[in-house]
C-alpha cells in the first residue's frame, strides 16, 4: 500500500538537491569558456597610438605630413649587371672572370731551349725496341732546334695490333724509350710515329710532346688527358 504523505514529503526534500546538481553542471561547463574568452582588440586605441608615434617621429626628423622619404639605396640609379651599353658590374663576394685570371697569375713565358742536336744512338734505340718487341721500320731525327724549331724524332713501325687502343699504348712505349735512351737530357721535344700495316701503308699518325709525356709520367695528368693532347691522324 502506498502512503501519499510520505512520498510527497520525500519528493519535496529531494528537489533542492536536484537543483543544486543541475546548477553545478552548468557552472562547471561555463567556467572553461569564460576563462578562454578574451575581449576583442580596441583598434581605436591602437590607431591613436600609431598616430602619436608617427607625430613623434616627424618631430624628430623635422618632417611634415605628406613628405615622402626616399630610401638611401634609391638615391642613386643602380646599374644592372650585364646591362646593354654598360660594362659588367662586379658582384659582392665574386671576382669577374677577367680580373680573376689576372689575379691568379700570368702564364710564364716559354723557356728558350738550347740549340742542341738530338743525342740518341741508333744502335741503342734498335736494341731496346727489339727487347720490347716493337717492330720499327724507319727511324729519323730532325734537329729543328738548330733552326729555331723543335727537335723531332720520327719512327715508322708496324703495330702488334691494329686497334686504336693498342696503337696508343705502343706509341706511349715508344715515347718512353726515346726519352730514356738520350745520351744527354732534354734533346728531344717531339716524338712522331707512323703506324703502318704489313704492306707499308700508313694507318695512323701520332705526335706528342715530351713535356706532356713527362707530366703523365709524374702523375700530373691522367692517361686520358695525355691522349687528348696528342695530334692524331687516321688514314
Amino acid at each position: 500500500m502506498i502512503r501519499l504523505g510520505k512520498n510527497t514529503s520525500t519528493l519535496t526534500k529531494s528537489v533542492p538537491a536536484f537543483i543544486f546538481v543541475v546548477l553545478g553542471i552548468n557552472i562547471s561547463s561555463f567556467f572553461p569558456l569564460s576563462c578562454s574568452y578574451t575581449p576583442p582588440k580596441n583598434y581605436y586605441i591602437e590607431f591613436a597610438l600609431m598616430e602619436e608615434w608617427g607625430e613623434h617621429n616627424r618631430q624628430q626628423s623635422n618632417r611634415k605630413i605628406g613628405d615622402v622619404v626616399v630610401h638611401p639605396e634609391k638615391s642613386e640609379p643602380r646599374a644592372i649587371a650585364f646591362e646593354v651599353g654598360h660594362p659588367p658590374q662586379g658582384f659582392i663576394g665574386f671576382i669577374p672572370v677577367a680580373e680573376e685570371s689576372q689575379i691568379i697569375s700570368e702564364a710564364p713565358p716559354p723557356v728558350k731551349k738550347p740549340k742542341v742536336a738530338i743525342a740518341i744512338q741508333d744502335k741503342a734505340l734498335e736494341t731496346v725496341f727489339r727487347q720490347e718487341q716493337i717492330n720499327m721500320v724507319h727511324y729519323r731525327a730532325k734537329n729543328g732546334r738548330l733552326k729555331e724549331k723543335a727537335n723531332v724524332v720520327q719512327i715508322n713501325f708496324v703495330p702488334a695490333s691494329f686497334s686504336d687502343r693498342a696503337i696508343y699504348a705502343e706509341f706511349l712505349m715508344i715515347t718512353a724509350i726515346v726519352h730514356g735512351v738520350q745520351l744527354e737530357q732534354d734533346t728531344v721535344d717531339v716524338v712522331k710515329c707512323v703506324a703502318e700495316d704489313d704492306d707499308g701503308s700508313p694507318i695512323m699518325s701520332l705526335e706528342g710532346n715530351i713535356s706532356t709525356y713527362l707530366k703523365y709520367r709524374e702523375a700530373e695528368i691522367g692517361k686520358k688527358e695525355w691522349e687528348n693532347q696528342l695530334q692524331i691522324v687516321k688514314y
